[in-house]
């Protein structure tokens, strides 16, 4: 499991006036492992930069994504429009998406823990008169977070090691990684934009059922029965199957049919 989320907008104060960025981090919940980069904006096109040239690469790929509900990633699904691009990447990887509740960042505690320190030991810190000079002081950050302190996470007897460096070094060969020569540019359109195909997996959503027994989800009302009023659920979409399956209780509570019409494509890495 990997949490991403952002820092910003943010400005810096640099010679030729305020400069504006955005700072994306990710951590692995498990290994402690992070990784952070930053872009001059939180679109789609800069989150799937981020997720391939930085965050994939030095992490590996997680078997669930796990985010917010920022636009760029999930899209106005009151409108049916949940195939972004940074989810279309990360299905075509292999990787479940996983939504956090709208409103509860602390179902993402360790992406949000990570974000308060960073910002403490980097932003508050040091003067980083441009966004080279902030890069540079942000991996110094990410080395010092993983090979110097020890994680509270971790601990010798589990682990072998309580710097999260360590021990993403020693699973190495274990680790899922992004396909050998992979780029985004065979799907970029005449315009240069982006146009992943969709692959065949499962983002899901974690929400809560109305008072009625209803849940509001991708444009529609799934009527669940009073029994489950104001229980939280979670809802997957198989891309696959073309259905939705309500999750309550850890069972299977019911099933409901979601047409795709575009073409589901093959993953080009095996999820879970």
């Amino acid at each position: 499991l990997q949490e991403t989320d952002l820092v910003g907008p943010r400005h810096l104060r640099a010679p030729s006036g305020p400069v504006r960025f955005f700072s994306f981090h990710t951590v692995d919940v498990g290994g402690g492992g992070s990784a952070t980069d930053q872009h001059p904006d939180k679109s789609a096109e800069s989150f799937c930069r981020y997720l391939v040239g930085c965050a994939w690469e030095r992490l590996g790929l997680p078997l669930i994504w796990q985010v917010d509900n920022e636009s760029a990633l999930a899209g106005f699904p009151a409108a049916g429009r949940v195939f972004t691009q940074p989810v279309r990447l990360a299905l075509l990887l292999g990787v479940e998406v996983r939504f956090i509740p709208e409103g509860e960042p602390g179902r993402n505690a360790d992406i949000e823990s990570f974000n308060a320190l960073w910002q403490e030991r980097v932003l508050r810190r040091f003067e980083t008169p441009g966004r080279a000079q902030l890069t540079r002081m942000s991996l110094r950050f990410e080395r010092w977070f993983m090979d110097e302190r020890p994680h509270p996470k971790l601990s010798v007897a589990r682990h072998g090691t309580r710097f999260p460096g360590v021990l993403l070094a020693s699973l190495d060969g274990e680790r899922r990684r992004i396909p050998a020569g992979f780029s985004l540019d065979p799907y970029r359109d005449e315009r240069g934009e982006l146009r992943l195909p969709l692959a065949r997996g499962r983002i899901s959503w974690v929400r809560r059922i109305d008072e009625r027994g209803t849940l509001a989800l991708l444009g529609r009302r799934l009527r669940l029965g009073r029994a489950a009023a104001n229980q939280y659920v979670i809802t997957t979409l198989s891309t696959g199957r073309g259905d939705l399956a309500v999750g309550l209780g850890g069972r299977a509570a019911k099933l409901f049919r979601f047409p795709i019409a575009e073409r589901v494509v093959q993953p080009l890495h095996r999820g879970r």
